[in-house]
């Protein structure tokens, strides 16, 4: 294994940017040990007998088919037991910010416990790939640390946020669920703090709550705000930013760039054909895009100032909000009478409960 093999390979990306894909690419190449979702809360309790539990098959996840997502995690595992140098959370969400704030390294459980993936994947020859949705907010302390090649995978935020809102309101509220507690337990950090406070997390009881209809432009002030900072932050630490929504649209150009650069960084080729771009269907539509939009430059503004953006990092700030409206047009030019037709179903579900309540009541 050369010095540049030997490189630990960090993939950073949010929830629902096609982060899982890109591993199942690094995945198929015999050269690479590729963990998943390093942080992720269920690891501790992952063993033998239940691994093939967490697959994409398991849930509605709409990623590519392939073994249990924790078939590398196995061989660390003891005869009998599960992974006991995990750095366990007491609330999830509540390590999201390091200790410090986001520029700060991370605590020494957690330092050594990456330590130990990387050191187990090297003794076997492998080069260590690990990825986590869990650490857009640990970019730099997971630099400053290890060193290594950093991946910023990103995707149109609107179309991220309809994939949130989308499993949300198929019955999957984790991703959600994360964004609220991420926000609950922010620290160290000016302008995290800020938007727990202009969020409200601590007077709702759940992230559904907090996201419900009445609020649903709100919460997507913030969802936007959140991912707008730790992007700016995250890529000043990542050698190469790839945008997923492009891999999809420009595969002769973009993509063979990608692969190239990819390949000068870390020594092997990693194929990134296949990629495909998906339209989920949210909750709801924005109910005042004029006013939502207003608010969103405003915090993005803010955000830019809090981390002392160059002019380059303002200019993908607003090209990450200029391709967000410009999605969400082609969305609504297209999905409003969907909408409407659902808004239809929903009064008319509600009505025949409202009915049928009313006779079991002249029954009794």
């Amino acid at each position: 294994m050369n010095e540049n093999e030997r490189n630990p390979v960090f993939i950073h990306g949010g929830f629902r940017t096609s982060s899982t894909w890109l591993w199942s690419r690094f995945r198929r190449d015999i050269h690479f040990w590729c963990y998943y979702e390093i942080f992720n809360s269920v690891i501790p309790f992952v063993d033998f007998s239940n691994f093939t539990n967490f697959s994409p098959k398991a849930w509605n996840s709409r990623h590519p088919k392939s073994e249990p997502y924790y078939l590398e995690y196995l061989p660390l595992l003891p005869d009998s037991g599960r992974l006991s140098f995990f750095p366990v959370e007491n609330q999830r969400g509540e390590s999201f910010t390091p200790a410090g704030g986001i520029s700060a390294p991370l605590d020494q459980v957690s330092n050594s416990y990456v330590a130990h993936l990387i050191d187990f994947a090297r003794s076997d020859g492998k080069q260590p790939v690990l990825t986590c949705t869990g650490m857009l907010a640990k970019v730099a302390g997971l630099k400053s640390e290890f060193g290594g090649i950093h991946i910023l995978l990103v995707r149109n935020l609107f179309s991220q946020w309809n994939s949130y809102s989308g499993q949300q309101r198929n019955g999957t509220s984790f991703f959600m669920i994360y964004l609220f507690d991420a926000l609950r337990f922010a620290r160290d950090d000016p302008f995290l703090l800020y938007l727990k406070e202009l969020s409200r997390v601590d007077e709702f009881d759940s992230a559904d709550e907090w996201s419900s209809r009445d609020r649903y432009d709100d919460a997507f002030c913030i969802f936007i705000a959140f991912h707008v900072y730790l992007l700016v932050n995250a890529a000043r630490y990542c050698d190469i930013v790839i945008d997923c929504n492009r891999l999809a649209s420009e595969p002769d150009g973009y993509r063979k760039e990608t692969e190239s650069m990819l390949t000068r960084l870390i020594g092997h080729h990693v194929d990134l054909s296949g990629a495909r771009e998906s339209i989920d269907c949210p909750q709801y539509m924005i109910a005042n895009p004029a006013r939502t939009r207003f608010e969103i430059e405003r915090l993005a503004r803010q955000a830019c100032v809090e981390s002392a953006a160059s002019a380059d990092e303002q200019q993908m700030v607003s090209s990450m909000l200029e391709d967000l409206w410009r999605k969400h047009e082609q969305f609504v030019l297209f999905g409003r009478a969907a909408f409407e037709q659902f808004d239809k179903a929903r009064s008319d579900i509600g009505r025949l409960q409202r009915e049928n309540e009313q006779l079991k009541q002249q029954q009794r």
